[in-house]
């Protein structure tokens, strides 16, 4: 147990800060949850993540809305490690929780124990490519077979679409590459 038990459900929820302060939680008995939450803003970019994990923790992160509706989830960040990593742009001001959770529901103990942290930032300001507007199905651009496009995703909530001539009983494979963070 840790000093911000009880905090096993939303409502129980402890309120964490958005400037990257860590909180040390521990993940026992075996199938605990642990809920933080915090204000979000519209348009800002929240970074959370775990690290400084005991032995035995393997850390799951989920976002939630205030309405408790599911918004992103991350066993195992970026880094391959077993820590976890979520980022998420706000569409729109209002509370989220975050759930952390042990990827072994039978996992418990003292070597169970992570930091937690929340980093508020402004999303970067990304400049539109050369295919917008293509936001929905009626403004697809066309793509030829083996001829790479540089999209990216300028605004939150950006949608890029694409259509290509295909031939029945053809495969084709459809790739993205040099994703951002």
């Amino acid at each position: 147990m840790d000093s911000f038990e009880p905090d096993d459900t939303t409502a129980q929820a402890r309120d964490i800060s958005t400037d990257g302060t860590s909180q040390t939680h521990t993940l026992s008995p075996p199938g605990d949850r642990d809920y933080v939450f915090f204000q979000a803003g519209a348009g800002m970019q929240y970074t959370v993540e775990t690290g400084n994990l005991g032995d035995d923790c393997d850390t799951v992160l989920t976002l939630y809305d205030e309405d408790g509706t599911e918004l992103i989830q991350d066993d195992d960040g970026a880094d391959e490690s077993l820590a976890s990593r979520l980022n998420w742009v706000a569409d729109e001001e209002g509370l989220l929780f975050v759930e952390a959770a042990h990827f072994d529901e039978e996992a418990r103990g003292e070597d169970t124990e992570y930091d937690i942290w929340v980093l508020e930032s402004a999303p970067l300001a990304i400049e539109e490519d050369e295919y917008e507007p293509d936001d929905t199905m009626g403004q697809a651009n066309e793509i030829l077979l083996d001829t790479p496009q540089n999209h990216n995703i300028h605004v939150p909530g950006d949608h890029d679409w694409i259509f290509f001539m295909a031939t029945a009983g053809a495969t084709y494979v459809i790739e993205t590459s040099q994703l951002g963070g």
